[in-house]
């Protein structure tokens, strides 16, 4: 397969984190893919996914560090 001008994004969100990134760089390792893309009925559903996908984020974080 040949892909030309494909534009790729990655949405981060750090947790616990209350700063300012704005033109800085990071470096990001990716762990573990969360969940496909998806459109939501409404806010409230977000907002659920959005809280499922922190928990998740929390669980697979803590069982890097602990496997180190």
């Amino acid at each position: 397969m040949i892909l030309i001008n494909v534009k790729q994004l990655l949405w981060l969100f750090i947790l616990d984190f209350s700063g300012d990134l704005y033109g800085k760089s990071i470096q990001v390792k990716l762990i573990k893919f969360l969940r496909e893309e998806k459109k939501f009925p409404d806010i409230e559903s977000l907002k659920e996914a959005i809280g499922k996908d922190i928990e998740n984020a929390r669980k697979v974080y803590k069982q890097v560090q602990l496997n180190g």
